[in-house]
């Protein structure tokens, strides 16, 4: 059964949104995620374990995760809904 035409282009289209997500989110903590990953599959849970205290204290202080922290707070001590962040990878 050959794909129809529309169904190209939707997964397509689909795919694109995800990589523009991707890219406007939080990338510091993308890349560290996948370091750990790789790290986790090369020497295990100890390997990934040595990394966490130097990768979570670098992105904790990125001003990515400050400034996302800091509106995520304001909004949820007015009960309002955590506002989209402009991720600039720093």
């Amino acid at each position: 059964m050959r794909p129809r035409a529309n169904a190209t282009i939707d997964l397509r289209q689909a795919g694109q949104g995800w990589v523009e997500k991707l890219a406007k989110g939080a990338t510091l903590a993308h890349a560290d995620h996948k370091t750990l990953l790789r790290a986790w599959s090369n020497g295990g849970i100890t390997a990934a374990d040595e990394l966490m205290p130097a990768m979570l204290g670098k992105t904790l202080m990125s001003d990515d995760c400050q400034g996302s922290l800091l509106g995520a707070i304001e909004a949820a001590k007015h009960g309002q809904p955590r506002p989209e962040y402009k991720f600039q990878g720093k």
